[in-house]
């Protein structure tokens, strides 16, 4: 959960307000998914109802769809 909340370290220039932000490939995404399921936070066919569930399913979500997340804290 801290890889997903916090990135992989690739940063962009912008101040979020606790620090720059971050971006994460597609590759990475489909880790943080498979880490979080592993971990036991979310696995796909559950139903979302926890916020620790949404944060796996959306990076789940942007791995299967080749997206990039880029994020940040605030």
């Amino acid at each position: 959960m801290l890889r997903a909340l916090e990135g992989t370290g690739a940063e962009v220039e912008y101040d979020f307000g606790y620090g720059n932000g971050f971006t994460v490939n597609a590759r990475e995404a489909a880790e943080i998914a498979d880490g979080l399921a592993l971990e036991g936070w979310w696995s796909p066919g559950q139903e979302v109802t926890l916020i620790s569930h949404a944060i796996a399913a959306f990076y789940r979500s942007a791995a299967d769809e080749g997206r990039t997340v880029i994020g940040g804290v605030a």
